[in-house]
């Protein structure tokens, strides 16, 4: 016969306890787990202990009219579905209770939606970043584009100036023109403006002549009348 052994006497009962507490938790909850989820989430009461289902169930019984609290209210001048108050214009139901299953700490709900906040900031800051330089950089080449139209239609203007100067001065015995251009002068947009401004001025104030409607008016009153005006975007 095998000699007795307290410690295997002790470990064999406490094993047995051990599966009594497992079959008896299981008949509880129904053998299901436990499944938690961070944050204030309202969890599955199918899934849950026995004590918080009953703490579940008790939240959201209302108030019996025999209850300690409710005979309180009734005494202090409360009507079940009127609103607290004197007025009776305040709320009608309990605040609810948001059971927290995590162990993050109370407020740690208000840090989270903190950095959610943060983090969607950014990320629209990003964007919108992204945006603007994207405009920008349509918007110079734009620029660039409208610029270059501009040069062209310049150098036109001036060629069809300078062919009305020579003819114009040649026909009335004139010397050659100071304002004339030489065919290897390169200048920017700007002195090209302002010198086809004052070519232009020399054309209508000494022949009444206007490049873009190419012809010779009789005089100022005529021009005046007829011509629409001095530069290329009136015509």
């Amino acid at each position: 016969m095998d000699e007795y052994d307290p410690m295997d006497a002790f470990m064999a009962s406490n094993e047995l306890q051990k599966a009594m507490d497992d079959e008896k938790w299981k008949e509880q909850t129904g053998g299901g787990r436990l499944s938690q989820k961070r944050g204030t989430e309202e969890m599955d009461t199918d899934v849950v202990s026995h004590p918080t289902q009953q703490l579940l169930r008790g939240l959201q019984k209302p108030m019996e009219k025999s209850s300690f609290g409710m005979r309180m209210l009734e005494k202090m001048g409360f009507k079940h579905g009127e609103g607290l108050g004197k007025d009776g214009t305040g709320i009608k139901e309990p605040i609810q209770v948001k059971l927290k299953y995590d162990k993050l700490g109370i407020g740690s709900e208000e840090a989270e939606q903190k950095k959610r906040e943060e983090t969607e900031y950014q990320r629209n800051l990003k964007a919108l970043r992204q945006e603007l330089y994207y405009n920008m950089k349509v918007q110079v080449y734009k620029d660039h584009v409208k610029e270059k139209a501009n040069i062209r239609n310049v150098r036109k203007d001036l060629r069809q100036a300078q062919d009305a100067i020579e003819m114009l001065d040649e026909e009335n015995g004139r010397p050659r023109n100071k304002l004339l251009l030489g065919d290897d002068e390169d200048c920017d947009a700007d002195v090209l403006t302002a010198h086809l401004g004052r070519m232009i001025e020399y054309l209508r104030t000494t022949y009444h002549y206007c490049i873009y409607c190419g012809c010779a008016y009789n005089d100022d009153d005529d021009m005046n009348a007829n011509c629409p005006g001095w530069g290329r975007d009136v015509h």
